[in-house]
């Protein structure tokens, strides 16, 4: 089964120093991705089993020759860490405590069960054409067997 995700803006970034549930400039991103992807999977459960993502991000030119927007791998990992859930000692900024994200809760897992799981990921930065907003695109399969 493949799921695809479509999210407006930059999608989460990963960075060494901090934690991706309590960095105040990713957690509205986290969110946007949680919030897409819980919609895209209508009520499923993540997927457990041989997964395989796809992460296309296009991006306007001003951010594209940036060496701010950040490198690739950041925000495969951004993107891997905000599908799944939270660890438990992870710190959780209190925009996730709100009521309106209730159902995007960092205790649970949205479309990843576990990122060991993942087989293969593809990933591309794109120039967006010029009357496109900065967004990505995630093709998301797997299955949801333990096997």
């Amino acid at each position: 089964m493949s799921i695809e995700i479509r999210v407006s803006g930059m999608p989460p970034k990963k960075r060494t120093d901090t934690s991706l549930w309590n960095n105040g400039p990713e957690v509205p991103r986290v969110i946007a991705l949680r919030r897409a992807a819980r919609a895209a999977f209508g009520g499923r459960g993540p997927f457990k089993s041989h997964i395989r993502l796809r992460l296309s991000i296009f991006l306007n030119s001003t951010d594209f020759f940036s060496s701010q927007v950040g490198d690739l791998d950041n925000f495969i990992s951004g993107v891997c860490d905000a599908l799944q859930a939270a660890s438990p000692q992870a710190g959780i900024h209190e925009q996730f405590r709100l009521a309106e994200n209730e159902d995007i809760t960092p205790s649970t897992a949205i479309a990843i069960e576990n990122d060991l799981a993942v087989v293969s990921i593809v990933a591309d930065k794109f120039l967006a054409n010029e009357q496109d907003q900065t967004h990505y695109n995630i093709v998301i399969e797997g299955g949801f067997d333990q096997s």
